[in-house]
This record gives C-alpha cells, structure tokens and sequence, in this order.
C-alpha cells in the first residue's frame, strides 16, 4: 500500500467550519446523504468581514494569538490561542477595552467570568486586529469545501467505510476519522476536535485495515487532514 498526505491548500485549516465541511465529504452520501451544501448570509447592515462591535458583556472570537497580562494582579505575560473567547467586560471613553478570557472547560464557574478572575487591557484598535470578523465562519467552509474538491471523483462514487462508529468517537471523545473507498483507492480524513479546547495531539490506529492484516496509523489533530492511499 502507498500513503501519502494531500495537502492542495496552504495554510492550516483549524477552524471547526473547515473541519465540518471537509469531514462532511468524506462521509457522504452513504453516511449523510449529503450531496451538496448550501452557503447563505444576509446583507443586513454593517461590514460583516470585521470583528464585531466591541461592547460591554460582548463575546469576540480569537483570530491570532497575542500576548495577554492582567490589570489587577501580578499575573505573568500569557498568550491566547486561536478560538480563544473574549469576554468585554468594560470599554471606556477612550477606547481602553477591559475584557477577560472565557475558559471553555470551567462551565461550573460560569466559564471563568467572574469578579474575581484576572482582567485584561488592550485599547480597541489593537485589539480589533487580533480578532475573528463575522464572516470567518463562511470561510472556513469554503476552505474545508476545497480542500476536498480535487477528491470530489472519489468521494461522490466510492464507498463509506466505518472504522470507528461515531457514536463511540462522540461517546469516547475520540479523533475523528472517516474513510471513503472507491476500488483500490482509499480516502481518509482524521481530525481532532479536542484540541481546539487545549487537548495534546492524538493519533488513530486501525487495525486490520480494510481487512488487509495490517494496522494503519494516522495522525489527528487542529487541522483538517485528508489522506490518500492506493493498495
């Protein structure tokens, strides 16, 4: 058997909406019955490819990483990560931003947001460019959408193939792996949605692949990745 990574765009796809959408190919349409996706937006009013308005009890979305020290404690510089979640606790007439990070695992404490949490600073114009426009959703899927389009032949003909039944990944919290095969040609895509929340990169092992009496292991992590291999 050959293996090799396809890789046809450039950058890392580590949003969630690349990863549906990529993922979401790989199992259709004999998991989903899913031939197509529909992408709409509305017009509305304002710029949609800006972040959104900064505002108290606001929540802003990380785009980039930057380094973070509190105003009311003696707290070491840190850095946020991408898909980190701001929480505007203050703007003042100046434009001095005060907000707090949102920690997804601490639902029981209100998700970090509380008095007595660390508090940070940034004024408005810096901190805009740091962060996720409305719109970045839309994007990622159309990313997830390409980095599958030059599979599409496979993908739209082969056959699903379930090594790990998803309910399990879901139940288990395990990485995420789906398999098309269309003759001698497999199409598998791994992806690992724990690290977004801060989880190490995991790796997937299928044993007895396709019944051939060899284990495959596959890496998973942030990105969106999808695998060629011809037997």
């Amino acid at each position: 058997m050959g293996l090799r990574e396809v890789k046809f765009v450039t950058h890392k796809l580590t949003s969630v909406a690349a990863a549906v959408a990529a993922v979401l190919f790989c199992v259709s349409p004999g998991f989903t019955g899913c031939d197509g996706l529909v992408l709409w937006n509305w017009s509305g009013t304002g710029n949609h490819h800006q972040p959104p308005p900064l505002k108290k009890d606001a929540d802003v979305m990380v785009a980039r990483p930057f380094g973070v020290k509190s105003v009311n404690a003696q707290s070491p510089l840190r850095s946020t990560k991408r898909h980190d979640v701001l929480h505007i606790v203050e703007v003042d007439d100046d434009g001095l931003v005060e907000y707090q990070l949102v920690h997804k695992e601490s639902p029981a404490h209100n998700y970090g947001i509380n008095s007595d949490q660390l508090v940070y600073a940034m004024p408005a114009s810096e901190l805009r460019s740091y962060l996720r426009p409305s719109s970045g959703p839309v994007a990622a899927m159309i990313q997830g959408l390409a980095l599958v389009k030059p599979l599409e032949y496979l993908v739209c003909h082969g056959e699903v193939k379930m090594d790990v039944p998803a309910q399990e990944q879901f139940a288990r919290r395990l990485p995420i792996v789906r398999r098309v095969q269309l003759g001698r040609y497999h199409v598998i895509a791994t992806y690992d949605p724990m690290c977004v929340y801060g989880g190490e990169p995991r790796s997937i092992e299928l044993k007895d692949f396709a019944g051939r009496g060899v284990n495959l292991r596959l890496p998973a992590d942030d990105q969106t990745r999808i695998f060629l291999l011809r037997e």
